[in-house]
């Protein structure tokens, strides 16, 4: 029964010391904000429908520029989505 309080102890004290360490470490982190007014786009998309066999088929390309307008920031990383909506024929 003491060696479990023992450990339970050591557990708590290391948990403890981990919590604070996290609690300054997201303090004390410089965490710097980015606007979309550093950054100005340009964007052109193209449709391209054809049909075959009763379907229609389109094919879209997106042309996408992104000029920063702040020199310490830039761009890692891009993405794109779409909101897909379904709709009945009745």
């Amino acid at each position: 029964m003491q060696k479990l309080k023992s450990k339970l102890k050591s557990f708590l004290i290391t948990l403890n010391f981990l919590m604070v360490f996290l609690t300054f470490a997201f303090i004390f982190l410089p965490f710097s904000k980015v606007f979309a007014s550093d950054f100005k786009t340009d964007y052109q998309v193209e449709y391209d429908l054809s049909q075959s066999q009763g379907n229609l088929n389109s094919q879209v390309n997106f042309k996408i520029k992104i000029t920063n307008l702040s020199s310490d920031v830039y761009v890692d990383k891009f993405a794109i989505s779409f909101l897909i909506l379904s709709q009945s024929i009745i």
